[in-house]
């Protein structure tokens, strides 16, 4: 058989197009809504070039790379993606020629091998898109630890496409035992077929296909109407989302000021229409709560929350953020630690720190609003700064010995950013000290800053005080101005990520480099006189803005399996997945005891590998494990920066 009878055994029609008309109605009229509500964002120029936009959206839309993370989700939601791609392209292709090209110029293009293939290729993915719900349905029903279905609209969503993928099998089974077609190449529906009389006569096997055909239309054309209405519709704004937004860089905070004196219009009030697209696109499958290290029975963060409750809340203000009435709702934003775990574990990577600093802006910035303990710290970084409250000739007092003194302000080479950690925390301060040490052992010209440092910025920007850290911007870019600084090389992730991505906004353009990729460039070229001669188990923890922030999970590896006998023992979670300290977010600063239940947490992670040292590359986890393993009372178990560790192991004799 070349080709079917479309509306085989089908009487009225006219309902088919009067029902189809009015479920798109409803499609388009829901789809407006969100449109408009869309507008009510800022608008945000520029872009990255199309062909980013395209890569994004064949990689997480079309090929679903983000989902697949997961076996079972991933292979779950690819056949029903998938499945109805393929669907709904087959009854395009059907209506194009039954309802055009045959009454318009008498063409038919879905007969003879084409319509073969045609019909193979709706059996099988529609068989792929039916597997795929059942499993979705087994996941909801079986195990009920999984929260991506939700709500009774999500229920009703997945079984109502169920029933239509299994009516539209039995409508194709009872067409071909009817008409006495052989489609084998329709495999499903023929082999469905083989059953049909055993069951139903000729008469009954009409009237059942007739009743099915249009239980299978009523039920499809629900589907459609209820896109915009229920989660179905994050297959139309994710796809969007992925064109529009393809996340060429990571954690970069939108600026506030226009220009230095001059905020963008509703820039503390309102979100723009790419984060509330991406509200839209959030399906609410849990997995970012499942991976928050901050979420648990006391916690009042939950990404998942923050995504639903923002998109819930600012519909209902109108995207205006000063009507964030719910107090516990705004209070989990304060537990944040921007560490970003919850945007890599997003199937569409969707931004949620950056929505969270937007709401900080607004309580800070317009409500003057936030977690007392910050009041202090602001009060410090303006007055003195620094976090600390120590001043600028408290900078120095790490230094140690004439030959690092002379280099203050000499100019020459690169510079050393010490940051406000390595300057002022005692326990810093030899992590600095060891680093300029290396430095002189290597012959590698730098110099200082001291007293002429201020804080980076990035504290007061993740935690939303933009005035802060437009002042701390400026006054370091004039400077670097003065000293002629063209390269630096940063202690701290923190620094090393605000001033590569963030001061370029402000006009401050500069190869900026955590040390850790200056010593695995050095170990590349083969001028670093260490040895593997530590042996010690040793277990290296991934900082949020070094790992997640920059993808800088080779370089410091590479530089500790240069020096260790045995080579690197690795935590179950590790590069990607490593959990944070504890003290991102600004909650260094404000830790109840949020902080100390995570890095207790992953101390316990370290202890179970019998690791002797855990070694970090931040000063922040730095000190966050110290606290650990001095609570926790552990014995045998220290932790060094990775600068310390080659500190000890550089031959003798070395130092200048």
């Amino acid at each position: 058989m070349e080709s079917r009878e479309i509306f085989w055994n089908i009487s009225q029609i006219g309902w088919l197009y009067a029902l189809t008309f009015i479920a798109f109605l409803l499609l388009f009229y829901g789809c407006y809504d969100h449109v408009k509500f869309w507008g009510t964002g800022r608008k945000t120029g520029g872009g990255p070039p199309l062909r980013l936009r395209w890569k994004s959206f064949l990689s997480l839309a079309l090929f679903q790379r983000g989902i697949l993370k997961r076996a079972y989700p991933g292979i779950m939601h690819l056949f029903i993606f998938w499945g109805i791609i393929v669907l709904f392209i087959g009854t395009v292709l059907l209506a194009i020629e039954h309802d055009f090209l045959k009454p318009i110029f008498s063409y038919s293009f879905i007969r003879g091998n084409f319509y073969k293939v045609y019909s193979f290729f709706l059996d099988l993915f529609g068989l792929l898109a039916v597997i795929g719900t059942v499993m979705m349905l087994m996941r909801k029903y079986l195990f009920p630890e999984y929260r991506g279905v939700r709500g009774r609209p999500d229920t009703l969503a997945v079984w109502s496409l169920f029933f239509v993928l299994v009516t539209g099998f039995l409508v194709e089974s009872a067409r071909i035992r009817g008409t006495g077609a052989e489609e084998p190449f329709s495999p499903i529906g023929y082999v469905l077929s083989a059953l049909l009389p055993r069951l139903f006569d000729a008469e009954s096997l009409q009237l059942f296909h007739e009743v099915l055909w249009w239980i299978h239309l009523v039920l499809a054309l629900i589907l459609i109407a209820m896109i915009p209405y229920t989660k179905l519709f994050h297959i139309i704004a994710g796809s969007f989302l992925t064109l529009s937004d393809p996340k060429v860089k990571k954690g970069i905070l939108s600026p506030v000021f226009s220009e230095p004196l001059r905020l963008e219009p509703d820039r503390l009030t309102r979100l723009s229409r790419l984060q509330l697209l991406s509200l839209a696109a959030c399906t609410q499958c849990g997995r970012c709560e499942e991976v928050c290290p901050v979420v648990s029975d006391q916690s009042l963060l939950s990404p998942r929350r923050v995504m639903d409750g923002l998109r819930r809340e600012l519909q209902r203000s109108n995207n205006h953020l000063g009507f964030l009435q719910n107090g516990a709702f705004l209070a989990g934003f304060w537990e944040c630690l921007a560490c970003r775990l919850c945007e890599e574990e997003c199937p569409i990577s969707l931004k949620v720190a950056e929505k969270i600093v937007d709401v900080r802006r607004h309580q800070v910035m317009a409500l003057s609003q936030f977690p007392a303990e910050l009041r202090s710290v602001f009060r410090n970084v303006e007055t003195f700064g620094d976090p600390f409250g120590e001043g600028k000739y408290a900078r120095e007092d790490w230094i140690q010995g004439e030959a690092v003194k002379r280099r203050l302000r000499n100019r020459n080479g690169c510079l050393v950013w010490i940051g406000c950690q390595s300057a002022f925390h005692e326990r810093n301060k030899k992590v600095a000290w060891a680093f300029t040490k290396l430095l002189d052992v290597l012959s590698i010209d730098y110099f200082l800053l001291g007293k002429e440092e201020v804080c980076c910025g990035d504290l007061a920007r993740r935690t939303g005080n933009e005035y802060l850290f437009r002042d701390s911007v400026l006054k370091n870019i004039d400077t670097f101005r003065r000293y002629g600084v063209q390269k630096i090389v940063t202690l701290c992730p923190h620094c090393f990520h605000v001033m590569k991505e963030e001061y370029p906004h402000w006009g401050g353009h500069y190869e900026v480099l955590h040390y850790t990729e200056l010593m695995a460039e050095v170990i590349q070229q083969g001028k670093v006189p260490f040895s593997k001669s530590l042996d010690k188990k040793t277990v290296y923890h991934d900082s949020c803005y070094l790992g997640r922030y920059h993808d800088l999970y080779r370089e410091p590896r590479s530089v500790l399996n240069h020096v260790l006998m045995d080579g690197l023992m690795e935590m179950e979670k590790n590069r990607g997945s490593s959990v944070c300290c504890g003290a991102g977010g600004g909650n260094f600063w404000t830790r109840g005891n949020t902080g100390e239940r995570i890095n207790a947490t992953r101390l316990e992670e370290v202890c179970d590998k019998g690791a002797q040292i855990i070694c970090t590359s931040c000063p922040y986890c730095l000190v966050m494990f110290e606290e650990a393993i001095r609570n926790q009372e552990r014995q045998g178990l220290v932790a060094m920066d990775l600068a310390e560790l080659l500190d000890l192991v550089k031959p003798s004799g070395t130092e200048k």
